[in-house]
């Protein structure tokens, strides 16, 4: 199978594929998930038909690494990501530990769909404005 992609869309996947490979391998400290490398170092073998920059081959290892340039770019949306998901994870395991203590699994299991999600919501309310408002603090 052969799959035509632009210089643009390569460049994404180029990104995609660092990212992925990151997540799944940064805390990896015995053997990295092979599948994800070979799959990137792959791709980026063929940046050279798509004009890729910021990548260079190792003659000692035979593996392409990018620059640092592009890792601190692309690994600013994976920042981002991460602020965001703190907050929202924060909030949830708060509001699900309240909400179980409160209630208790028994109660929580009477309620339709609709009143549990509304119900959960109540509790999770203070604690989003609370980090609104003060973050941590």
């Amino acid at each position: 199978m052969k799959i035509e992609i632009s210089k643009t869309q390569y460049k994404t996947l180029v990104k995609a594929l660092f990212l992925a490979n990151w997540v799944v391998n940064c805390h990896e400290t015995d053997e990295p998930d092979d599948e994800f490398e070979r799959l990137e170092q792959y791709i980026l073998s063929q940046g050279k038909f798509f004009d890729l920059k910021n990548v260079e081959l190792d003659e000692e290892d035979g593996r392409y690494y990018h620059d640092r340039e592009f890792e601190q770019k692309t690994l600013k949306l994976l920042d981002e990501f991460m602020e965001e998901t703190f907050w929202v994870e924060l909030i949830d395991r708060l509001t699900e530990r309240d909400f179980f203590n409160t209630l208790g699994e028994r109660e929580i299991r009477k309620m339709s769909s609709a009143d549990r999600i509304t119900k959960y919501h109540e509790f999770a309310k203070p604690y989003e404005a609370e980090f609104a408002e003060h973050g941590l603090d």
